[in-house]
C-alpha cells in the first residue's frame, strides 16, 4: 500500500467514524467512496474481508455497496471489420458484452433489433 493508498484508507476510515456517530445512515456519498476505494484495491488482488474489516465496515456492508455502486458502461466500444457478405438466410448469433447469447438470427433480425433499441 503507498504512502497515498494509506492516507486515503484512514481518510476514509476516520469518515465513517464520524459519520457512525452523527446519523443512522452513512451518506450516498462516503458510500460511494468507500465502493470506489474498494474496487481499485480488490482490482490489486486485495482481500474484501481484510479491507472492510480495517475501514470499520461490515463484510456484508462492503458487499452491498459494491454492488450498489457497480458502474456499467454507457457504452462499449465497437470494431467493425470488412468481411465477406453475409446472405440474409444465414443463421447468426448475438453476443452481448455480459456473455448473454441470442441465436439462429438473420442479417434482417439483427438490424431490426439494433434499430428497436436504438431508438
Amino acid at each position: 500500500m503507498t504512502t497515498g493508498e494509506s492516507n486515503e484508507f484512514q481518510q476514509l476510515r476516520n469518515a465513517l467514524e464520524q459519520s457512525r456517530r452523527n446519523t443512522f445512515r452513512y451518506p450516498s456519498a462516503l458510500r460511494a467512496q468507500v465502493a470506489d476505494y474498494l474496487k481499485r484495491q480488490l482490482a490489486r488482488g486485495e482481500k474484501l474481508a481484510p479491507l472492510a474489516y480495517g475501514l470499520g465496515l461490515a463484510y456484508k456492508s462492503a458487499l452491498a455497496w459494491l454492488d450498489e455502486y457497480q458502474k456499467a458502461p454507457a457504452f462499449v466500444p465497437v470494431t467493425l471489420r470488412e468481411s465477406a457478405p453475409v446472405a440474409a438466410t444465414a443463421s447468426l448469433s448475438l453476443v452481448f458484452p455480459n456473455g448473454a447469447r441470442i441465436d439462429g438470427l438473420s442479417l434482417l433480425d439483427i438490424a431490426a433489433l439494433c434499430r428497436e433499441v436504438g431508438s
